[in-house]
């Protein structure tokens, strides 16, 4: 939120927006920081293959989801968690950003990797946060599926990704044909 477009009644929501963003950021550098222990600028060049690359991408996840979660307080873990997860989808947000890429994982896979490492409940909020960003993602460019109304948001997380992989593979988008009814409707 816009400190400027928001009255002193919603102060509250600038600093929550303040801490995603920050945790989020060390995330990132976390993921950095962990590509240079790891000696992966060093590696030589004959070793820089596809399967090399994004098995570095993966460790250097690991460690940066490690340290993350290592400095997660009590009072800040619902932020904490959210951070993790708007850190991984930034790597989304731009028409092609679900597509597989020759030296990343999927992002949907880097956030399952890290939702899994957080030791969730079914109904974590966390769940129900990634698979609304993938929604979202998908609203703004290429509709394919809006998951069950039923179950828990791990399950509805685990649907989405699976219709994401699904439409991947196939380029078949089963909701596009009823959003075009839908929208005809209007």
């Amino acid at each position: 939120p816009n400190p400027e477009l928001h009255g002193k009644d919603q102060k509250r929501l600038i600093g929550v927006s303040n801490a995603v963003f920050l945790t989020s950021v060390r995330f990132i550098l976390f993921h950095e920081f962990a590509h240079i222990l790891l000696g992966h600028p060093f590696v030589p060049l004959q070793l820089r293959t596809e399967e090399n690359f994004r098995k570095m991408e993966v460790d250097a996840d690991n460690i940066a989801i490690g340290w993350t979660i290592q400095n997660f307080k009590p009072e800040t873990c619902f932020t904490d968690k959210l951070s993790l997860i708007s850190a991984l989808n930034s790597l989304s947000y731009f028409p092609t950003g679900f597509a597989d890429l020759i030296k990343h994982p999927a992002p949907e896979d880097r956030i399952r990797t890290c939702l899994e490492r957080l030791h969730l409940d079914d109904n974590d909020y966390a769940w129900g946060y990634a698979t609304w960003s993938i929604m979202e993602w998908q609203v703004n460019f290429e509709p394919f599926h809006i998951p069950m109304t039923e179950g828990s948001y791990r399950d509805m997380f685990f649907e989405l990704v699976s219709e994401l992989k699904e439409y991947k593979v196939t380029g078949s988008a089963k909701l596009k044909n009823e959003m075009i009814r839908v929208r005809n409707r209007k």
